[in-house]
């Protein structure tokens, strides 16, 4: 049966969205001021920016939700304003769009210019501008004045490129930035550009580029294309988590790594050239991003990982006796050590249209074995096309057919819904300690105080894995005792 327990939202590290502190932190200004690209802030008790400063604070970004309550001590819960300034550098020429999401009002001044004037009272609204930055790497000004009449205080500021000077067509590569944070919050630790394609790249544990953090980064690919009119398929894949824009308008936000499995989003463009920005971010560990589209206009990769246009096979390797053979459906397929994602060492990558023998299966189907010249490993059964039904095939991961898992001693047992990190504590924050597949059986030992967060064990694996991804099959969690993390 499906569970009962159902979070209501994402932990802090995946939102982009911070209740009472701005995304990147604050602090306090002193004397010396705030440090570059960080935000100067100043309040006053009054509704038109006059009299003394009541305080002062540095962030690195504005995303403020005050609710009902005082931003800081000295200054009133309602009527009151503020005033914030910044330098930001711009890498790419083009047309910006800036988004203030405000409650009550707000003016926005880029360069000196103002492009966005709301400072009346109101409820919560996004209201936008628009500002040319004519060459790469400028820098300019930036001031938000934000004033609170009563009841609630909100607001966020957020810009990002809806128009670039073109190149040729499909032929505009990428510009890459890496932020050493989770939001995109300036500045860049390292600016870089890819080839004029989709995107397909896989960080391992790694950090992405010089100067920039293994662990706890975020990107942003912006890249112009010349489209034919007509409605298009975004399809992506990626951890942790990836938002894409076109012109400005998201189309698509999957802020929860859920491994292996294709996000869509749709656009129907108008004939002409349109800008594509990819926001990516890596919480810990493993990192990696795929992104095409369909029609393929300025892309060569297909939703599935492979060419558009199909390569001509490569000579078959030899044939092993088996029990069916496995032809490699993808431009490259990884052929692992054991029958594991992201734990299963790699071998060798096997490529499009090679056929080998297929010598065995997992008990859950996921994975098949395969003979590659001598050397048996495992691939990923979606990747392959077998001759025989993979249900021919005996099972040699040591599991057995169907749900070969002993019921614990709660009796509850729960089963995956999506490719899922197992923690070593009951939170985002917690290193990633191993992983399991898609529909996999686990016993639950425990749960988290807030539901959030389920302790499972399988297969010699025991650690914290978050609940919303995970369906009830044998027993109730509310017969699960709460562990405290």
């Amino acid at each position: 049966m499906k569970k009962a327990i159902i979070p209501t939202l994402l932990a802090g590290l995946l939102i982009l969205s911070m209740v009472a502190v701005p995304l990147g932190g604050v602090k306090s200004a002193s004397a010396q001021g705030c440090a570059a690209h960080e935000w100067s802030g100043n309040f006053y008790n009054s509704l038109d920016l006059t009299g003394a400063v009541a305080a002062s604070i540095c962030n690195s970004g504005i995303d403020f939700d005050w609710g009902g309550g005082a931003p800081l001590n000295g200054v009133g819960i309602d009527n009151w304003s503020a005033r914030w300034t910044t330098t930001q550098t711009f890498a790419t020429p083009g047309t910006y769009q800036f988004n203030v999401t405000v409650d009550d009002g707000a003016r926005l001044y880029v360069n000196g210019q103002l492009i966005i004037d709301a400072f009346t009272e109101s409820n919560l609204r996004t209201v936008s501008g628009t500002f040319n930055v004519p060459a790469a790497n400028s820098q300019f000004g930036i001031t938000l004045d934000f004033v609170e009449y009563t009841g609630n205080a909100r607001v966020k500021v957020e810009w990002f490129l809806v128009g670039s000077v073109a190149t040729s067509g499909g032929g505009e590569p990428w510009t890459v930035e890496y932020f050493n944070n989770l939001t995109w919050t300036a500045p860049a630790a390292a600016i870089t550009n890819a080839s004029a394609d989709g995107i397909n790249i896989d960080y391992m544990g790694n950090a992405p580029a010089a100067g920039v953090n293994a662990d706890g980064w975020s990107s942003r690919w912006t890249r112009g294309v010349t489209f034919p009119a007509g409605t298009y398929t975004f399809t992506v894949r990626a951890d942790d988590g990836v938002k894409i824009r076109v012109d400005g308008n998201e189309i698509l936000n999957q802020a929860q790594f859920i491994g292996n499995v294709n996000f869509t989003g749709q656009v129907t463009l108008g004939d002409g050239r349109h800008v594509i920005t990819v926001e990516h971010f890596d919480e810990v560990a493993f990192a990696s991003l795929f992104v095409t589209w369909t029609p393929a206009v300025g892309t060569t990769l297909a939703p599935g990982g492979g060419a558009v246009a199909a390569p001509a096979p490569a000579p078959a390797a030899p044939v092993v006796t088996g029990s069916a053979t496995a032809t490699i459906n993808v431009a490259g397929l990884y052929f692992r050590r054991t029958p594991q994602q992201y734990w299963g060492n790699i071998l060798t990558t096997l490529r499009s249209g090679q056929q080998y023998a297929a010598v065995g299966r997992s008990g859950d189907g996921v994975w098949v074995q395969l003979n590659a010249n001598g050397q048996e490993g495992w691939s990923m059964a979606q990747f392959v096309i077998l001759s025989n039904p993979i249900s021919t095939l005996p099972i040699t991961d040591g599991t057995s057919q169907g749900d070969p898992l002993a019921v614990g001693a709660t009796g509850v047992q729960a089963r995956s819904t999506g490719w899922m990190k197992i923690r070593s504590g009951p939170g985002f924050n917690y290193p990633r300690i191993n992983g399991i597949g898609i529909d996999t059986l686990v016993n639950v030992n425990g749960r988290s105080p807030d539901g959030q967060w389920l302790q499972v064990q399988v297969g010699g694996i025991t650690g914290w894995s978050y609940s919303f991804f995970y369906d009830t099959v044998v027993g109730s969690l509310s017969n699960v005792p709460v562990i405290q993390g």
